[in-house]
């Protein structure tokens, strides 16, 4: 058996121990910080005694097998080069393998790769600049070409002077290649290139050739003058450019081409001499400095003055309100006058001076002049000066004038309030200026009536005739001056006189449609046109207008009434009308209140019982309060007083009880109108006939079963008394404005009433019917329907166990009583629940709050209402969902580009729609966001967010739902890709690799002294030592199977904080365990190890397979029950557990080796042999002294030996592999079967 397995297990252990003296390790932390057209930039943690290569393939070719003899590269590396020795090309998808090799063994290494990595697309070509302003320039390139790989879909432009570089960046306008970049510096020199980029981060072109100019110099503003002659003129001016060199003036007169011009000026101030009088000139002036002449000014105009004129003549003329004209002759002497100076003022007062400017016309001899805007009936002084350019001439003598007074305004003749019949008031407005008196004219009908003179802006007529209309007009006066008459003011009537003694009185022909309205009026002289009498509706404010035709008459016939209704009439004499002279009307009186008589309605018999008759009867036209019912048997009189009253004027039916079984009856019926002393009846209607049915007594026992909002139970019993077949019941359900009947079979003995409206009292009575009719009615039983559903239900949540619920009582429905009490239900059944709430009598809204909830989970929450009645209509379902709770972060990681932020959701459900993380520069007010959409299910979270390097940081967390933003986590501060110490490791330690760990690190500089602080999981042990700043390394006492946080912190300050974190995790403890073969299973038994284990490992290997299970921790027996009988097997047991990144720790395991047997019968020798252990893989014994001996075997059986060593050697090299695997960080969860 030894020959069999031992060269296996030899090679097995010679394999793990130069695993276990390996020094190479794979990089870690192989990251692309950027791709660009021919280059990457990579980074990745270096490790000591390591050297690095790189070797570079496009995708489609195979891995290398070596790194060949490629150089040594450092991180960060800019690779440019592929492995062929190539450049790099633009929009093409490479592999990159970063091999680590031993730098005492080339043959020593192994690599990590990046598949898939595509470069960024060629940059822009033919860049060039299309404009150049003073402010902004034009920049155009060709469309890089977008490969299938990385799209180009923006460009970025970059523009530098010589103090400032900014980027521009075209977003989402791959499509566009131009751009103007403005609020550029004058006279400035800029260069400047084009990137394309992509929609993947950090890929990109590289830069296009760049190309330059420089701005041109602004545009200077406009000269002004500040100094002017006959024959000269001085500019000035202000200029922006702080480069300007000399200045160029241009300048010609306006009525001439060409010009002159002034260069190498060099003040802002110069005078142009040698001018011509009295000539407009053009100016525009230029800059000039090192990069051109700057765009011209817009122009400036200025004249040289004239000579003087000679005195003008003047004189006067006109007779208007507001205007007065001068007239005057060109003076005599000097030269072309270029205007003329008018001057007037009130003759009372000449400090009060106007004047106007009139403009000289070359060739006229004499000039005139309206002066305007006068004040009307005023006298006035005028004198005119001649004025040009040069100066102002002697001015003329005055004259005197005085103004027209204007026309009073807005003449209005209006009704007199304390005599509008026969007299009337005449208004009007003092015209603008000035007027001693005033002379008014009254007409009527363009006849002169009366005139009088008044010193006051009104005046009362009196003495006029009722009804007739009348106009005014007024003529202003001023020093015996008079203005035109004003215009005629409106026509005004007076009112006619008022009716008196006005009567409305029913007719004898038609009392229920007609009425008659009569009116006195007075014996004076009057005028009046019609009347208009209206008849107003009291209950229904129906109106009724008609205006009378023949004045003579004083009274009218209303026709077509409505009957029964109540009329007030009213009269209102009009005047005659025109256009100019509207109606007018006397006051209005009033009548007495009259009714006509009510239609009497038609009753129909509906049905018959042996004691009651039910009529019916279609309501009469017009209007009714009430209804009669006349009855009587066919051989007895009809009483003249009504035998029952309908007091509701909404009713159509009624039933007549207490009748007599079997007897013929007539019934009458009339309508009333009005409930006080003026009503009226109707006669009564036609007589109708009918006998009333054998005997049906009540039904008995009735009682209502059940209630809802909407439906009625009713049960009763049949009745005691009866002489006919009853063939059903009719149920009759009554309310206030609602009735129902429900039929049943006469089998049946209960009925619901549905379609009922809720919260209503309703009355329930029944009767027996047969083919004679109905019997009598049972007694009335009262019930009352359930409330219906609450309304309007709304629901927040601002805390992280409550919500706040409000609702309106339920709206539709009756009035019979109001809700008490209402149930508030919750759930999930998991953390559901209910809770009573008792409304404020007459409050239109009921709110209460649900306690005791869990933070960021979903409730769907009803209500329902109750009174005295019992449980009303529950509401429909309202979903809401609580605040999140804080998640907690748990690490942070950085480097000098991007912080990797770990956190826990919080506490409570799963209602979470994702995270906000928040961060910001510690010292900065500017804060940074991210969101992170959350997974149902997930409890671990992380997210990468771009820092700067060397900044402090503080970030924090929150969760938010469709209830809001959740608590915050805490706030956690980090520092951006700096640290004291560098090239910090954590190693097992050779000797003691469960119990011990290897710290080594470098520093910045030496300084001060250093803490070590470190803390297991699971195990809550926290330790710590100091270290002296000479030291570079120290070793940890630690426990098996622990995943370790380490930090270094420099002892300095108040209070250190840790400027270094690193992760390791310790081999858990190798476990002890025996065998157990049999012909068809092995037994295994093993005790705990010491220090923590999260699984067990069971491999075992046979010649056809290598199997393996992962067993629970808590598992101290296994027994393999799938092996083959007399077959040799392998076993390992291994403890595991898992690193802080979920990589398995697996133990050291002591291979111990188990041959199945044939069959049950096989010796208890063999079966009790042991599996004794292979010390350090060197030695294996099947048996021990007490063991038989055993001859020589044949030569067939060494040869079947050696090939079963064989086969078992190659399973011992995939163990190897294995082991290997886990060495180098590859062995994950998923390499195990769960």
């Amino acid at each position: 058996m030894a020959a069999k397995v031992l060269p296996s297990l030899i090679f097995l252990f010679l394999t793990e121990v130069v695993l276990l003296h390996a020094k190479v390790y794979p990089p870690s932390d192989l990251v692309r910080i950027s791709s660009r057209s021919t280059s990457f930039t990579l980074q990745w943690t270096e490790t000591k005694n390591t050297n690095y290569k790189i070797v570079i393939l496009k995708d489609f070719v195979p891995p290398p097998k070596s790194p060949g003899k490629t150089d040594d590269v450092k991180s960060p590396f800019k690779a440019t080069k592929s492995a062929s020795g190539g450049d790099l090309q633009a929009n093409t998808m490479y592999n990159i393998y970063l091999f680590a090799v031993n730098p005492n063994d080339s043959s020593d290494f192994t690599y990590v790769s990046l598949e898939g990595v595509a470069t960024g697309p060629p940059p822009p070509t033919d860049v060039e600049i299309s404009y150049v302003g003073s402010s902004s320039i034009d920049v155009i390139w060709d469309h890089a070409t977008s490969g299938v790989i990385e799209q180009t879909t923006d460009y970025e432009v970059t523009y530098t002077s010589s103090d400032e570089t900014i980027t521009s960046k075209q977003t989402n306008t791959a499509a566009v290649n131009h751009l103007t970049i403005s609020g550029l510096s004058p006279n400035s020199f800029y260069s400047i290139n084009v990137v394309a980029l992509t929609d993947t981060d950090n890929i990109f072109s590289d830069e296009s050739p760049s190309v330059s100019t420089t701005t041109a110099p602004t545009q200077i503003g406009a000269p002004t003058c500040s100094d002017v002659t006959s024959n000269s003129i001085s500019l000035e001016w202000e200029d922006s450019n702080e480069s300007a060199v000399t200045y160029t003036l241009s300048w010609s007169p306006s009525s001439e081409d060409g010009s002159s011009t002034k260069t190498g000026i060099t003040t802002t101030s110069t005078t142009v001499y040698g001018l011509n009088t009295n000539t407009q000139y053009s100016f525009t002036l230029a800059v000039l400095n090192n990069a051109g002449i700057g765009m011209p000014s817009n122009k400036a105009v200025f004249v040289t003055i004239p000579g003087s004129p000679g005195a003008p003549a003047l004189s006067l003329s006109g007779e208007k309100t507001t205007q007065i004209q001068a007239r005057w002759n060109t003076p005599n002497g000097g030269d072309a006058v270029t205007s003329y100076l008018v001057e007037w003022w009130p003759s009372s007062d000449v400090t009060d001076t106007t004047s106007a400017t009139v403009s000289h016309v070359n060739g006229n001899t004499s000039h005139i002049y309206v002066i305007e805007n006068l004040t009307p009936g005023k006298s006035y002084d005028v004198s005119v000066t001649a004025r040009n350019t040069a100066g102002v001439g002697k001015p003329s003598p005055s004259s005197s004038l005085r103004t027209v007074p204007a026309q009073p305004s807005n003449v209005i003749m209006t009704q007199q309030e304390t005599d509008m019949t026969t007299s009337l008031l005449v208004t009007w407005t003092k015209p603008q200026g000035e007027v001693d008196s005033y002379l008014v004219k009254v007409y009527r009908n363009n006849s002169l009536t009366l005139s009088t003179i008044k010193n006051m802006t009104s005046f009362i007529a009196t003495g006029l005739e009722p009804g007739a209309a009348y106009s005014a007009s007024v003529t202003g006066i001023s020093d015996q001056v008079s203005s035109e008459e004003s215009a005629r003011s409106n026509e005004q009537r007076t009112n006619p006189p008022n009716p008196t003694d006005v009567k409305l009185q029913p007719t004898n022909e038609n009392k229920t449609s007609h009425l008659n309205v009569a009116w006195s009026m007075p014996n004076y002289s009057y005028l009046v046109s019609s009347y208009e009498i209206t008849l107003y509706s009291s209950s229904q404010n129906l109106t009724v207008q008609h205006q009378a035709e023949e004045m003579s008459s004083t009274t009218y016939l209303f026709q077509d009434l409505v009957p029964g209704e109540n009329y007030v009439a009213s009269v209102q004499a009009l005047s005659p009308s025109s256009i100019q002279a509207p109606e007018t009307r006397s006051d209005v009186l009033t009548s007495n209140s009259q009714r006509t008589v009510p239609k009497p309605p038609k009753p129909n018999v509906e049905a018959t019982t042996s004691n009651t008759v039910s009529l019916s009867w279609t309501p009469p036209e017009g209007v009714y309060t009430s209804y009669n019912i006349f009855y009587a048997k066919s051989d007895e009189d009809m009483p003249s007083n009504p035998s029952l009253q309908v007091t509701s004027y909404l009713a159509t039916s009624y039933v007549v009880n207490g009748l007599s079984s079997s007897s013929e009856y007539i019934f009458q019926m009339s309508s009333v109108s009005g409930t006080d002393s003026k009503s009226t009846e109707s006669v009564k209607s036609d007589p109708v006939t009918t006998v009333t049915a054998e005997i049906i007594g009540q039904p008995q026992s009735v009682q209502i079963t059940s209630t809802t909002s909407t439906t009625i139970s009713v049960s009763w019993s049949q009745p005691t008394d009866y002489n006919v077949v009853i063939s059903g019941y009719r149920v009759s359900c009554t309310s206030d404005d609602e009735q129902k009947i429900v039929n049943v079979a006469s089998s049946a003995r209960f009925a619901t009433i549905s379609g009922l409206t809720s919260n209503t009292v309703y009355c329930i009575t029944i009767a027996g019917t047969s083919s004679q009719g109905d019997g009598a009615y049972s007694d009335c039983v009262k019930a009352i329907t359930t409330l219906g559903k609450p309304k309007t239900i709304t629901m927040t949540s601002e805390t992280l166990s409550t919500a706040d619920v409000s609702w309106s009582p339920p709206a539709d429905g009756g009035k019979a009583a109001n809700a008490t009490r209402y149930i508030v239900t919750w759930s999930p059944p998991d953390n559901g629940g209910s809770v009573e709430v008792i409304p404020w009598p007459g409050s239109s809204t009921v709110f209460t709050k649900l306690r005791g909830l869990t933070a960021n989970s979903g409730y769907y929450v009803s209500v329902a209402s109750q009174n005295h009645v019992g449980n009303g209509d529950t509401s429909d379902f309202v979903y809401i969902t609580t605040l999140p709770g804080a998640p907690y972060i748990t690490s942070i990681s950085s480097s000098s580009s991007y912080a990797y932020i770990y956190w826990t959701k919080p506490d409570g459900g799963d209602a979470i729609d994702d995270f906000l993380v928040e961060y910001w520069k510690d010292g900065y007010s500017s804060k940074y966001t991210y969101t992170k959409t959350a997974s149902p299910g997930s409890t671990s979270y992380s997210c990468s967010i771009s820092v700067s390097y060397y900044y402090q940081y503080t970030v924090r967390v929150s969760a938010r739902n469709s209830a809001g933003s959740g608590l915050p986590s805490q706030n956690v501060s980090f520092t951006a890709g700096y640290s004291f110490f560098s090239e910090v490791a954590a190693t097992e330690n050779f000797e003691r690799p469960s119990t011990k760990l290897d710290l080594n690190w470098k520093t910045l500089h030496q300084r001060g002294e250093f803490l070590v602080q470190y803390e297991g999981k699971p195990s809550t042990s926290k330790n710590f030592k100091v270290v002296k700043f000479t030291d570079k390394n120290t070793s940890l006492d630690v426990e098996p199977g622990n995943n370790y946080t380490i930090s270094l912190t420099v002892l300095e300050g108040d209070s250190p904080e840790p400027e270094k974190i690193i992760y390791a995790s310790t081999k858990p403890s190798e476990p002890v365990y025996s065998l157990e073969c049999s012909v068809n299973a092995i037994e295994l038994t093993w005790s705990h190890p010491e220090g923590f284990v999260e699984n067990y490992l069971v491999q075992y290997i046979s010649a056809q397979s290598i199997e393996t299970e992962k067993l629970d921790k808590s598992m101290t027996s296994y027994t393999i029950d799938d092996v083959v009988a007399d077959t040799d097997y392998v076993i390992m047991l291994y403890a595991i557990i898992y690193d802080i990144n979920g990589i398995v720790e697996r133990s050291t395991s002591t291979a111990r080796s188990c041959t199945t047997l044939k069959n049950a019968n096989e010796t208890i020798s063999r079966k009790k042999r042991s599996a004794e252990s292979i010390q350090s893989g060197l030695s294996l014994d099947f048996g021990g002294n007490d063991a038989p001996a055993k001859s020589a075997a044949p030569d067939s059986i060494m040869i079947a030996g050696l090939l079963v060593g064989s086969l078992l050697l190659v399973l011992a090299l995939l163990g190897s592999a294995l082991l290997y695997k886990r060495k180098q960080g590859f062995l994950h969860h998923e390499d195990f079967p769960n």
